[in-house]
């Protein structure tokens, strides 16, 4: 079965939303590294470069997210109806947040003209090698103990 481009963007945007979610840091922001990783666990995948930058250029076009020094940080806009949403929820699933997400795209109007990306290739290499290297970090600690 074919997904259209459209449904799959959709899906990748929210969970990328998502993971800039649940790592974010006031003070500090979302690092790239941190959001694969949260991706990764969420999705059982490591998204691509492409749906990486498709993704932030669309968060950035509809004004959700900010990026300073490589570091994303989250629009109240977003961090306000998350709260609002799944406050007080007892069991909530990841897809169900996905597809809420989703729906909240289609109520945001913000359109903003987005330029350039100053998050490169490298740069999401970087991130992908970081988070490979503490995975296989983790998984030698579990061998260790298990021998």
């Amino acid at each position: 079965m074919l997904v259209e481009d459209g449904v799959m963007d959709s899906y990748n945007n929210a969970l990328l939303l998502y993971s800039i979610y649940c790592t974010q840091n006031e003070r500090t922001g979302s690092e790239i590294k941190e959001i694969i990783a949260c991706a990764d666990h969420a999705n059982h995948a490591i998204m691509t470069y492409t749906e990486f930058k498709n993704g932030i250029k669309y968060l950035l076009e509809k004004d959700l997210i900010n990026i300073i020094d490589k570091k994303i940080f989250l629009k109240d806009l977003f961090k306000e109806w998350y709260v609002n949403e799944f406050t007080d929820k007892k069991r909530i699933y990841i897809f169900k947040i996905i597809e809420r997400i989703k729906k909240f795209f289609i109520t945001v109007d913000n359109t903003k003209e987005v330029i350039e990306l100053n998050i490169t290739k490298e740069d999401f290499q970087n991130g992908i090698t970081e988070y490979k290297k503490e995975i296989k970090a983790v998984f030698n600690s579990i061998n260790k103990k298990n021998k």
